[in-house]
């Protein structure tokens, strides 16, 4: 039984372990800040700490704003150290939604958060580098 019980802790260990160890980084961040329809919104994309060098390029930022939008990018992040991010506007989202798409290229796979930050508050996600994270907030 003892056996058992062991085997069991362990393999709650090994599932669990990932997304421990995944909430407790140390995040160095990104950001565009951007204005939409008068709002200012911060797009905060980050990385652990320490994995800014697994970083390959610069960070493609994909927006996606309500049709009739008037949107602009106030200032640029330098993509940990890959000059400014590429960022698109697509005004094809919901009236009063923003969703934004980061794809943070690396060598290697490594954990991405995505942030927005808006005058009603913030929302985000996780995602992985190589692959396109996304958040959706309200304006």
């Amino acid at each position: 039984m003892k056996k058992m019980s062991v085997t069991i802790v362990l393999l709650l260990a090994l599932m669990l372990g990932s997304t421990v160890v995944y909430a407790a980084f140390n995040w160095c961040p990104d950001d565009p800040v951007l204005l939409i329809d008068g709002a200012e919104v911060n797009v905060i994309i980050e990385v652990p700490d320490g994995s800014q060098g697994l970083v390959s390029g610069p960070v493609e930022v994909k927006v996606h704003v309500p049709s009739g939008a008037v949107f602009d990018v106030i200032a640029f992040g330098n993509s940990f150290g890959h000059g400014p991010e590429i960022v698109e506007f697509i005004p094809d989202g919901e009236p009063g939604e923003v969703k934004v798409e980061a794809l943070v290229s690396a060598t290697e796979r490594i954990p991405v958060r995505v942030t927005i930050v808006t005058p009603g508050g913030s929302k985000h996600k996780r995602g992985w580098s190589n692959e396109w994270a996304w958040c959706k907030t309200k304006l």
